[in-house]
């Protein structure tokens, strides 16, 4: 009897052993991971400064062969990332109905890019706007490169003031640049403006996610937001985003295309991340396991692209 008693009492205080254990190794790691966290978003606030370093990094990525800016429209397996970035650009194509546009403005058209091969499936004049010098020198070039300087043309403006007249567009364009804006709303009214009546905005974008996440897409949002430069107004949901829009006087259809984007673009990037600085392939480390593995390819966001009509 003793000896049944005995093996009980040792069998339950291994089994304490065990637990306390485990939730000290769990405690170390949640401590190594927020430890992490904090290096990462130091890290980043020290270096993301200006959108060139973004850049840089997003550019770090074999194979890519472009210098398109956008997380692309994964639909298939075993694209490459070029092939994702264009299936986007057909995705807005499609869904704006751009091929019935004749005056095009693109705000925030980085190296026109999407432009270029807009261009080539549309007879619209295309006028582009970004607020980097150096993005709108290189896409100048590649414009000219493409003999569609004639269709086509970029230059340095404010997307929260166009300068240009009322109803000067039929369709205005946003692929991907618009939660940078401070503030993004005043976009919204500007493009409005300059629309002429019944004239179409459409634009893809990134939204918070309102519904409840875990710690660690909080962490992973908060140092997206922080190299991402997205303003506090800006890191607003569905219901409040369309809100905004309708409010200025558009009438908008909304399509959540979130799986098709955030998972298996960062699912390829870090899988074909290159750079030579061997700290950025330590924060790619990094960013691999906290996006891919701890958030899930990031649920924080949602990734949307709306065709809205000027009333």
């Amino acid at each position: 009897m003793n000896n049944t008693v005995d093996v009980t009492v040792r069998l339950h205080w291994n089994i304490i052993y065990i637990l306390k254990r485990c939730c000290i190794i769990i405690a170390v790691l949640a401590i190594v991971y927020l430890l992490l966290g904090y290096v990462a978003y130091r890290w980043f606030k020290k270096n993301f400064d200006c959108y060139s370093h973004l850049t840089e990094l997003l550019q770090s990525v074999s194979g890519k062969g472009n210098s398109f800016m956008n997380y692309g429209y994964w639909d298939e397996e075993g694209i490459s990332l070029s092939e994702a970035n264009r299936k986007l650009c057909d995705f807005m194509y499609k869904t704006g109905e751009l091929e019935k546009a004749k005056k095009i403005l693109d705000v925030g058209c980085g190296y026109a890019d999407q432009d270029i091969h807009w261009a080539k499936s549309t007879s619209a004049s295309i006028q582009g706007i970004d607020i980097d010098n150096l993005m709108v020198i290189e896409a100048t070039k590649k414009i000219e490169e493409q003999n569609l300087s004639d269709r086509v043309k970029v230059t340095v403006g404010d997307a929260c003031k166009l300068l240009y007249e009322d109803n000067s567009f039929d369709t205005v364009i946003s692929l991907e640049s618009a939660f940078h804006y401070k503030q993004r709303r005043s976009f919204f009214e500007e493009s409005y403006r300059v629309l002429e009546k019944s004239g179409t905005f459409v634009i893809a974008d990134i939204l918070f996610n309102n519904k409840p996440i875990d710690i660690s897409n909080k962490v992973n949002r908060e140092l997206f937001a922080t190299a991402f430069h997205i303003p506090e107004a800006n890191r607003i949901g569905k219901k409040e985003y369309i809100h905004q829009l309708e409010d200025i006087g558009f009438t908008c259809e909304m399509y959540d295309i979130t799986a098709n984007t955030f998972k298996p673009y960062y699912d390829y990037y870090f899988r074909n991340f290159k750079h030579p600085n061997y700290f950025y392939k330590l924060m790619a480390l990094i960013g691999n396991i906290m996006i891919n593995h701890l958030c899930g390819g990031t649920i924080g966001f949602e990734y949307v692209v709306l065709v809205c009509k000027k009333k």
